[in-house]
Protein backbone atom coordinates (compact mmCIF):
# COMPACT_ATOMS: atom_id res chain seq x y z
CA UNK A 1 0.00 0.00 0.00
CA UNK A 2 2.71 2.20 0.68
CA UNK A 3 4.89 1.54 -2.39
CA UNK A 4 1.61 2.47 -4.26
CA UNK A 5 1.16 5.98 -2.84
CA UNK A 6 4.67 6.59 -3.38
CA UNK A 7 4.18 6.05 -6.97
CA UNK A 8 1.12 8.07 -7.38
CA UNK A 9 2.82 10.97 -6.10
CA UNK A 10 5.64 10.98 -8.25
CA UNK A 11 3.75 11.06 -10.87
CA UNK A 12 1.36 13.84 -10.08
CA UNK A 13 4.32 15.71 -9.17
CA UNK A 14 5.75 14.90 -13.22
CA UNK A 15 2.80 15.91 -14.86
CA UNK A 16 3.15 19.40 -12.42
CA UNK A 17 6.67 19.74 -13.96
CA UNK A 18 5.58 19.53 -17.49
CA UNK A 19 3.16 21.76 -17.06
CA UNK A 20 4.98 24.18 -15.98
CA UNK A 21 7.68 23.77 -18.11
CA UNK A 22 5.67 24.37 -21.45
CA UNK A 23 4.01 27.47 -20.17
CA UNK A 24 7.18 28.88 -20.37
CA UNK A 25 8.94 28.09 -23.06
CA UNK A 26 8.69 30.34 -25.98
CA UNK A 27 9.09 28.00 -28.79
CA UNK A 28 7.99 24.78 -27.32
CA UNK A 29 5.73 22.49 -29.45
CA UNK A 30 2.13 23.13 -28.69
CA UNK A 31 0.73 20.34 -26.39
CA UNK A 32 -2.04 17.75 -27.95
CA UNK A 33 -5.08 19.54 -26.43
CA UNK A 34 -3.92 22.90 -28.08
CA UNK A 35 -3.37 21.28 -31.21
CA UNK A 36 -7.00 19.62 -31.59
CA UNK A 37 -8.79 23.30 -30.43
CA UNK A 38 -6.71 24.47 -33.22
CA UNK A 39 -7.83 21.42 -35.81
CA UNK A 40 -11.51 21.94 -34.58
CA UNK A 41 -11.70 25.56 -35.02
CA UNK A 42 -10.75 25.51 -38.53
CA UNK A 43 -13.72 26.97 -40.69
CA UNK A 44 -16.19 24.43 -42.43
CA UNK A 45 -16.27 25.00 -45.69
CA UNK A 46 -19.62 27.49 -46.91
CA UNK A 47 -21.63 25.28 -49.36
CA UNK A 48 -24.34 28.32 -50.37
CA UNK A 49 -21.01 30.36 -51.72
CA UNK A 50 -20.29 27.93 -54.10
CA UNK A 51 -23.39 25.73 -55.66
CA UNK A 52 -26.27 26.95 -57.11
CA UNK A 53 -24.94 30.29 -58.50
CA UNK A 54 -25.05 31.01 -62.08
CA UNK A 55 -21.95 31.72 -63.55
CA UNK A 56 -21.23 35.13 -64.19
CA UNK A 57 -20.72 36.27 -68.14
CA UNK A 58 -19.06 39.59 -68.96
CA UNK A 59 -21.33 42.56 -70.37
CA UNK A 60 -20.82 43.01 -74.49
CA UNK A 61 -19.11 45.99 -75.40
CA UNK A 62 -21.53 48.84 -76.52
CA UNK A 63 -21.48 49.48 -80.27
CA UNK A 64 -20.12 52.93 -79.47
CA UNK A 65 -16.82 51.29 -78.36
CA UNK A 66 -16.66 48.40 -81.07
CA UNK A 67 -16.54 51.28 -83.54
CA UNK A 68 -13.48 52.28 -85.40
CA UNK A 69 -11.31 54.86 -84.34
CA UNK A 70 -12.39 58.13 -86.73
CA UNK A 71 -9.25 59.31 -88.21
CA UNK A 72 -9.98 63.16 -88.83
CA UNK A 73 -8.92 64.97 -91.98
CA UNK A 74 -5.61 67.45 -92.39
CA UNK A 75 -5.81 70.34 -93.82
CA UNK A 76 -6.41 70.65 -97.37
CA UNK A 77 -2.95 70.41 -99.68
CA UNK A 78 -1.01 74.28 -100.06
CA UNK A 79 -0.89 74.78 -103.76
CA UNK A 80 2.59 75.03 -105.08
CA UNK A 81 3.62 78.83 -105.70
CA UNK A 82 3.57 79.23 -109.73
CA UNK A 83 6.10 79.89 -111.31
CA UNK A 84 7.48 82.68 -113.50
CA UNK A 85 5.16 82.90 -116.23
CA UNK A 86 1.81 84.32 -117.50
CA UNK A 87 -1.26 82.24 -117.26
CA UNK A 88 -5.25 82.29 -117.82
CA UNK A 89 -7.30 82.26 -114.78
CA UNK A 90 -11.08 82.17 -113.63
CA UNK A 91 -10.95 85.24 -111.41
CA UNK A 92 -12.83 84.24 -108.50
CA UNK A 93 -12.43 87.06 -105.85
CA UNK A 94 -10.78 90.15 -104.99
CA UNK A 95 -9.68 91.32 -101.71
CA UNK A 96 -9.46 94.96 -101.54
CA UNK A 97 -7.80 95.63 -98.37
CA UNK A 98 -5.33 92.35 -98.46
CA UNK A 99 -4.34 93.78 -102.20
CA UNK A 100 -4.82 90.13 -103.41
CA UNK A 101 -6.31 87.84 -105.70
CA UNK A 102 -8.08 84.38 -105.57
CA UNK A 103 -7.98 82.42 -108.82
CA UNK A 104 -8.75 79.01 -110.92
CA UNK A 105 -5.99 78.56 -113.08
CA UNK A 106 -6.94 77.52 -115.84
CA UNK A 107 -5.66 75.85 -120.07
CA UNK A 108 -6.77 78.66 -122.67
CA UNK A 109 -7.08 77.07 -126.14
CA UNK A 110 -7.52 79.00 -129.40
CA UNK A 111 -7.89 78.56 -132.82
CA UNK A 112 -6.90 74.83 -134.63
CA UNK A 113 -6.16 73.60 -131.21
CA UNK A 114 -9.63 73.94 -129.95
CA UNK A 115 -11.08 70.86 -131.63
CA UNK A 116 -8.47 68.97 -130.80
CA UNK A 117 -8.56 69.92 -126.87
CA UNK A 118 -12.97 69.17 -127.08
CA UNK A 119 -12.27 65.88 -128.97
CA UNK A 120 -9.55 64.93 -125.88
CA UNK A 121 -12.18 66.03 -123.14
CA UNK A 122 -15.17 64.46 -124.82
CA UNK A 123 -16.86 67.60 -125.69
CA UNK A 124 -18.97 68.25 -128.43
CA UNK A 125 -18.00 70.04 -131.30
CA UNK A 126 -20.97 71.66 -131.65
CA UNK A 127 -20.63 72.71 -127.64
CA UNK A 128 -19.98 76.36 -126.82
CA UNK A 129 -18.98 77.08 -130.67
CA UNK A 130 -16.62 79.80 -130.03
CA UNK A 131 -13.32 79.55 -131.53
CA UNK A 132 -11.59 79.41 -127.84
CA UNK A 133 -11.90 76.89 -125.25
CA UNK A 134 -11.19 76.77 -121.41
CA UNK A 135 -10.29 73.70 -119.65
CA UNK A 136 -10.62 73.52 -116.17
CA UNK A 137 -8.17 70.48 -115.27
CA UNK A 138 -8.82 71.11 -111.30
CA UNK A 139 -10.93 73.30 -109.48
CA UNK A 140 -7.59 74.50 -106.72
CA UNK A 141 -7.86 77.84 -105.60
CA UNK A 142 -4.47 80.28 -105.20
CA UNK A 143 -4.56 83.67 -103.29
CA UNK A 144 -1.83 85.24 -104.74
CA UNK A 145 -0.66 88.94 -103.76
CA UNK A 146 -0.62 92.14 -106.70
CA UNK A 147 2.30 94.28 -107.13
CA UNK A 148 1.82 97.81 -105.82
CA UNK A 149 2.80 98.66 -109.58
CA UNK A 150 0.69 96.04 -111.60
CA UNK A 151 -1.22 97.29 -114.24
CA UNK A 152 -4.62 96.01 -114.50
CA UNK A 153 -7.04 96.66 -117.60
CA UNK A 154 -10.95 95.12 -117.88
CA UNK A 155 -13.60 95.56 -119.88
CA UNK A 156 -16.60 93.20 -119.35
CA UNK A 157 -16.23 94.26 -115.64
CA UNK A 158 -16.05 98.14 -116.32
CA UNK A 159 -18.96 97.88 -118.44
CA UNK A 160 -20.99 95.57 -115.86
CA UNK A 161 -20.17 98.51 -113.05
CA UNK A 162 -21.62 101.00 -115.56
CA UNK A 163 -17.70 102.71 -115.80
CA UNK A 164 -17.40 101.85 -119.54
CA UNK A 165 -20.20 102.00 -122.41
CA UNK A 166 -18.21 99.26 -124.42
CA UNK A 167 -17.64 95.91 -122.91
CA UNK A 168 -15.30 94.60 -125.56
CA UNK A 169 -12.46 97.99 -124.70
CA UNK A 170 -10.11 97.02 -122.90
CA UNK A 171 -9.62 100.19 -119.46
CA UNK A 172 -7.06 100.93 -117.48
CA UNK A 173 -8.24 100.89 -113.80
CA UNK A 174 -6.01 101.54 -110.44
CA UNK A 175 -5.93 98.87 -107.16
CA UNK A 176 -9.07 100.75 -105.86
CA UNK A 177 -11.76 100.73 -108.45
CA UNK A 178 -10.70 97.17 -109.66
CA UNK A 179 -11.63 95.84 -106.16
CA UNK A 180 -14.99 96.95 -106.42
CA UNK A 181 -15.59 94.75 -109.04
CA UNK A 182 -15.43 92.28 -107.13
CA UNK A 183 -19.18 91.87 -106.54
CA UNK A 184 -19.46 91.89 -110.73
CA UNK A 185 -17.31 88.87 -111.08
CA UNK A 186 -18.98 85.95 -113.17
CA UNK A 187 -17.14 83.88 -115.56
CA UNK A 188 -14.33 85.86 -115.53
CA UNK A 189 -11.51 85.22 -117.01
CA UNK A 190 -8.07 86.93 -117.09
CA UNK A 191 -4.68 86.51 -117.61
CA UNK A 192 -1.67 87.40 -115.02
CA UNK A 193 1.59 87.68 -115.29
CA UNK A 194 3.59 85.79 -112.44
CA UNK A 195 7.30 86.62 -111.02
CA UNK A 196 8.39 85.49 -107.56
CA UNK A 197 4.52 84.32 -106.78
CA UNK A 198 3.67 87.74 -106.99
CA UNK A 199 0.84 89.49 -109.42
CA UNK A 200 2.86 91.90 -111.83
CA UNK A 201 0.11 92.55 -114.47
CA UNK A 202 -3.52 91.27 -114.64
CA UNK A 203 -5.56 91.86 -117.41
CA UNK A 204 -9.42 90.60 -118.37
CA UNK A 205 -9.66 88.26 -121.40
CA UNK A 206 -13.10 89.74 -123.29
CA UNK A 207 -15.21 86.79 -123.55
CA UNK A 208 -18.60 87.18 -126.32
Amino acid sequence: MRSTLVWASAALCCVCVAGCTGSSTSDAVPTTAAVIIATTAAPTPTVAATTGAAPTTAAAPSPAQTQPPTVSAGPAPVAPPLADGRYPALLKHIDGPRRTVTVDVVQWFSGKAVAAAKKQDGVSPSEAPFDFYVRNANPRLRTLAVAGDAPITVNVLASSAGDSPNSSTDVPRQWQTFARYDKYLGYTLVWITMRHNIVQKLSEQYLP
